[in-house]
């Protein structure tokens, strides 16, 4: 298709690129046991969602209404992070989401028992040197085209590994992130 025709503005996506890109992140997983989420706040071109999920394990949200989007377009694993809760969100996060992380103690204290209830598994954002809810999942960004795109590396600290990690489509785990 010629650029000339197209309508503007307009996004003009590579769907191979993307693909390419997705077999690599799903032979990630397949080789490391890790969870590859998708960043939503990154990239949240929902209509891409099927063909993304078909590669990978789900979604990342900053809030209900990412978290929302993820559930219904995705509709596989889906996490969110958010700075503060409300509890009427909370109320449908926990319907929505299978993990939840934190951003303190405090808000852990106030909605365990609601994510206790319902089976989600929730975690505690970690500060420089120390987390106050205990080990935490590794979290690592990952480009995809020119998207974020978020690991979850089991029992890992979060490190930034770079892109050209995921050049071929075996995957060594960095000693940086085992610390």
């Amino acid at each position: 298709m010629m650029f000339e025709g197209l309508p503007t503005p307009c996004y003009v996506v590579d769907e191979g690129r993307i693909r390419h890109n997705l077999e690599i992140l799903q032979q990630l997983e397949k080789d490391t046991g890790c969870h590859v989420l998708l960043a939503q706040k990154a990239f949240s071109m929902y209509r891409l969602y099927p063909m993304i999920g078909r590669y990978i394990s789900g979604t990342t949200a900053s809030g209900l209404y990412e978290a929302r989007l993820g559930y219904e377009e995705m509709g596989k694993e889906n996490h969110v992070f958010a700075p503060a809760y409300k509890e009427a969100d909370m109320k449908e996060l926990v319907k929505i989401c299978d993990h939840i992380v934190f951003n303190s103690f405090r808000q852990y204290e106030k909605y365990k028992d609601i994510c206790q209830a319902k089976g989600v598994s929730v975690s505690g954002k970690r500060g420089p040197k120390r987390s106050s809810l205990g080990p935490m999942r590794g979290f690592v960004p990952i480009m995809l085209m020119k998207s974020v795109m978020s690991i979850r590396v089991p029992g890992a600290n979060s490190r930034l590994m770079p892109p050209q990690a995921l050049v071929n489509t075996t995957f060594s785990t960095p000693n940086s992130l085992n610390t």
